[in-house]
């Protein structure tokens, strides 16, 4: 989504936040939080969260539980 297509139904409707007005973070690490960006698909409602930095990233296989 962040190249302005929607991957669920392939629209180009779509528009970002990156302000943390919404309270839209999630912590990395015991001591950090990250703000994260929000993609919404305005034609179907579809929405991504991406971390704002790489840097942010770094903590993340210490803090969260691998999946698979």
């Amino acid at each position: 989504m962040k190249d302005g297509i929607c991957r669920n139904c392939g629209e180009r409707e779509v528009y970002m936040r990156r302000d943390g007005q919404y309270g839209l973070n999630v912590p990395v690490s015991v001591f950090s939080k990250t703000l994260l960006e929000l993609y919404v698909c305005a034609a179907g409602g579809y929405l991504e969260f991406y971390m704002q930095t790489d840097e942010n990233l770094k903590p993340i296989p210490e803090s969260f539980k691998k999946v698979g």
